[in-house]
Order: structure tokens, then sequence, then C-alpha cells
């Protein structure tokens, strides 16, 4: 039986959703039943969608954590993986030396990219609703990892070779390793995205007031970043 997808998981348990951008937006099983009395948590989801893709893009295409500037790959002990890894990463090789040399060998465009070896993680990115007011960013699913080396014990001579199993993952302890790793959270938003989100809800709030009061005049200003401003204004105006 085919493995089923995302969409038809939440469709089979009463759960609403939608996709922006490739980023799953979920409510809860409570708050898909009755979202009027989860108005502020169907907001903050409307709210950190845009984020969650403005986040995905810093840090993936641009390779700018929250924390700072990234470091690089550790150069440290060696990598081995699956034949079937080594496939869904695009990779001449199983085995590098260490990490660095591992993503060097990544073809094209995700050589360049932050934490995106087979890229089946960024592809788990979701928003969904919590409490009755909040939003929270993680990672859904599972995904092929790179697999668990051990040493096996083979032949007359009993020689040791390094063997690789396969194993899947869940998305969101791929995330938990890079943060136990190397002190990052991927999905942490910047500051500048902190500002943007107040901004946008201000002024969808300021335009509110505006047409409330009849107001024939309203002048606010954008400090965050415009574009994650706009696509804010969009999804909850």
């Amino acid at each position: 039986m085919a493995r089923k997808t995302r969409a038809e998981r939440l469709g089979s348990q009463g759960i609403a959703f939608v996709e922006v951008d490739g980023i799953l937006a979920r409510l809860t099983k409570k708050q898909s039943v009755d979202p009027a009395a989860y108005v502020r948590a169907v907001q903050a989801v409307a709210i950190a969608t845009p984020l969650a893709a403005h986040v995905r893009h810093r840090v993936r295409d641009e390779r700018r954590p929250a924390e700072g500037v990234w470091g690089g790959y550790a150069r440290g002990r060696s990598v081995g993986m699956t034949p079937e890894y080594q496939s869904a990463a695009g990779l001449p090789r199983r085995y590098y030396p260490n990490e660095a040399a591992m993503h060097g060998n990544l073809p094209g465009r995700k050589r360049a990219q932050l934490f995106n070896v087979s890229g089946k993680m960024w592809d788990g990115l979701q928003v969904r609703g919590s409490g009755r007011s909040k939003a929270i960013l993680d990672f859904d699913g599972t995904s092929m990892g790179r697999g668990l080396s051990e040493p096996v014990m083979r032949g007359r001579g009993k020689s040791r070779k390094l063997v690789v199993r396969p194993v899947m993952v869940r998305n969101a302890r791929k995330a938990a390793t890079v943060f136990q790793a190397r002190d990052i959270n991927i999905v942490q938003p910047a500051q500048t995205e902190n500002v943007a989100m107040a901004d946008a809800l201000s002024q969808v709030v300021g335009v509110q007031m505006a047409i409330a009061w009849d107001a024939d005049r309203l002048s606010m200003a954008t400090i965050g970043e415009r574009s994650l401003v706009e696509s804010i204004k969009r999804l909850t105006a």
C-alpha cells in the first residue's frame, strides 16, 4: 500500500490545512472542528506561514542562521551513507573524510545551500496551531537518513568492515541534530523578521481602525523586511 501524503493524512483526520509556497499550515483537530473558538491561533498560523517561507529562504538559500554568520561544516570525523541516500543527495561517492568534503561534493544548487543534502527535511517544514493563540514552526514527517554505520566482522579472517544500514529519521530529529551539534535553531526568526511581524500586524490593525473611524488619511511606515510584511498582510488583511 502506498504511503499517504501529508495532505491525505490530515484530510483523513479531519484536520484543516493549506499549503502556501511549499509550507504546510495546519490547525489542530480541536481547532479544525471550531476555528471560531480559536481565532487567535488561526491568525497566528496566518502570520507564521509567510514567516516560515522567509526563514527557509534565509537559512537554506542564503545560508544565514538567525544566530549569525554560518561558520562552515565540520572537518572532523568521516561520513558514510547508504546507496539510497547517496542517490537522493546526488553525490558521486558514499564515503567522505568529513562533513565539509561531503557537502562540497553536492551537485549544483545544493552545494550552495545550507542543511540541504537530500532535501527532504525542508520539505517537512510546517506551521501548526497551538493552544488558543499560538503557532509553532517545526518539521513534520520522516525521511531517509544517511544510515546507521557499524563495524561488522566478515570472512574467515574476521576482518572488520564498516557497513551502513538504511534508517528513516524524523525530520524534527534532523533539525534537532543541527541544534545539538552546532547550537543553531534553524527555524528561529531573526530580529528583522520579528520586527516585520509586528509591522504587518500593526498595519492591518491600523487599516481596520481607520475604516471603523472613517479616517480620510492613514500614514504607516515599514521598518522590518518589506517583502515579509507584505506577504503577512496578504494573508491576514
